[in-house]
């Protein structure tokens, strides 16, 4: 119902939210969130999340990213600390990070053959 309004709710701490207009959300402070990846929340709720990013460059992976993300430059790529920085609506963030795991999955080396 608050998105067909274009009303986006903000996390701010883990009790409270805010809501502000869709147009308005790119623009506000929005508190990093620290939760494990399957805990994300299901709800459109408008968040920044933090990523490590272990087997390719972060500018490589933020591009392929970009696509799945309702506001333009919610990815951001941080080479020197190996980090991604998604902000963006949680259910967006949990499909990029559904990208993100099989990019890094499909670019690990093979382990080598057991000898016998």
């Amino acid at each position: 119902m608050l998105a067909q309004n274009n009303i986006t709710m903000i996390p701010l701490g883990t009790k409270f939210v805010k809501a502000v207009p869709s147009a308005q959300a790119a623009t506000e402070a929005v508190p990093a969130v620290e939760l494990p990846r399957d805990e994300l929340p299901e709800s459109g709720s408008y968040m920044l999340y933090i990523v490590p990013v272990k087997s390719i460059p972060p500018r490589e992976a933020a591009p392929v990213l970009a696509p799945f993300s309702k506001m333009p430059n919610s990815v951001v790529a941080v080479d020197s600390s190996g980090l991604l920085l998604l902000r963006d609506y949680s259910t967006n963030i949990r499909r990029m990070l559904q990208v993100l795991d099989r990019i890094e999955a499909g670019l690990e080396p093979p382990a080598p053959p057991a000898r016998r």
